[in-house]
């Protein structure tokens, strides 16, 4: 990863604070947008600590490791740009301005699903529908209450135990826990 020096890290983090985006911050600077994601991608400047004193990057999140990562950023922020141009464009009544911004969206936005999918898709990311999840905690309760259910038993002298035993719970309170969890 390239290396910035602290005063324009400083910089492109104050700008960003400001809610720049990375465009705007690169033409302030007089650098460029990808420039300015990759000192944002790198953990903050802390004031008045040497660049060799700063705190280890973060680990890497899901989805950024995969090649299309900064494509991705790229064209979401295109797609955001693109969008802001039309909404203006169609405010001030500049119709042929406001269909190439449409058009531009239009194009990107399929380019953006397919980045994310493959981004998705590279990261190992399942997806898991609302039916499974409610099938798969009633099967974790049912499990649950059987085990509950079978007896305790003292591993010394095979004597019954409760469950409750230590809990300060009685079996009612127990119960009515678990109804109120449903």
């Amino acid at each position: 990863m390239a290396s910035f020096d602290n005063e324009f890290r400083a910089r492109v983090f104050a700008l960003a604070a400001e809610g720049l985006s990375h465009r705007a911050i690169g033409r302030a600077l007089d650098s460029n947008h990808v420039t300015v994601a990759k000192v944002l991608r790198e953990p903050p400047p802390l004031a008045g600590m040497p660049a060799h004193c700063s705190p280890p990057p973060p680990p890497a999140t899901p989805g950024t490791d995969s090649p299309d990562a900064p494509a991705l950023q790229v064209v979401r922020e295109l797609l955001a740009e693109a969008r802001n141009q039309f909404a203006l464009t169609s405010a001030s009544g500049d119709s042929a301005s406001a269909q190439r911004y449409a058009r531009t969206a239009a194009g990107l936005t399929p380019v953006l699903a397919r980045l994310e999918r493959e981004d998705r898709d590279a990261v190992g990311g399942i997806q898991v529908s609302a039916d499974e999840i409610k099938k798969a905690r009633t099967s974790i309760a049912e499990r649950v209450a059987a085990i509950r259910n079978r007896p305790l038993l003292c591993s010394r002298c095979s004597r019954t135990l409760s469950v409750f035993w230590g809990t300060g719970l009685t079996e009612a309170e127990l119960d009515a826990g678990e109804d109120a969890q449903r």
